[in-house]
């Protein structure tokens, strides 16, 4: 077994854990026409319970070339994001609010930086021990969301995708592992955390295309 040396500075340091935050929006959406082809990144608030299986929110679509299946079955954004977009594109300030990526899950104060490959997440209600059925589910962080040209048609913004690659503001997806329901107001907490001394960041894995 290899033996990490943790006082090494050739090591990189442990990424803490996030504090729990609170699941804000809940969106999907079908297919339907984005310009030349099928999308379905305009995704509108669910409010109420919705059930989360392995293939990921029910009655949401997704357009398979790129996005769903079983290891992108859930995309999460983080929310503080938005504001920087807008500072940044003030031309396009209005269309930075939540949703704007395509996301399923609206929550703040996670990102990029701090949600690791492989964490075990829970929605739930807050301090619900036994998730699953009524009292949420397990997802697990699979890999950073893949930018693709319908972000810049999206904003308005050309070689946009590229650039949320660049700055390391793409979201990720979740893999499903324990099935159940969700709904506005509950908790999302990272339960364990498999490979804490590896940070890799959607800018370190995933080329736009």
């Amino acid at each position: 077994m290899t033996r990490i040396d943790f006082t090494s500075p050739s090591q990189p340091p442990l990424i803490p854990i996030p504090p729990p935050t609170t699941l804000q929006e809940i969106r999907t959406s079908k297919l339907r026409p984005f310009g030349p082809v099928l999308s379905a990144i305009d995704k509108q608030t669910r409010p109420g319970q919705l059930y989360v299986s392995t293939t990921g929110l029910e009655d949401d679509e997704h357009d398979l070339a790129f996005h769903g299946g079983i290891d992108k079955a859930i995309h999460q954004y983080c929310a503080d994001h938005y504001s920087y977009w807008a500072d940044r594109f003030p031309e396009a300030r209005a269309r930075f609010i939540p949703g704007g990526f395509g996301e399923n899950l609206v929550a703040d104060g996670w990102n990029e930086q701090t949600v690791c490959i492989g964490d075990r997440v829970r929605i739930g209600p807050p301090g619900s021990l036994r998730p699953g059925g009524r009292n949420g589910c397990v997802l697990e962080v699979s890999l950073p969301r893949q930018p693709c040209f319908k972000l810049n048609q999206r904003f308005g913004i050309k070689n946009f995708a590229p650039l949320t690659h660049q700055e390391a503001k793409t979201g990720w997806y979740y893999r499903v592992v324990e099935e159940g329901w969700i709904q506005e107001g509950m908790e999302i907490r990272v339960i364990h955390r498999s490979h804490a001394m590896v940070h890799r960041s959607a800018a370190s894995l995933c080329p736009p295309r």
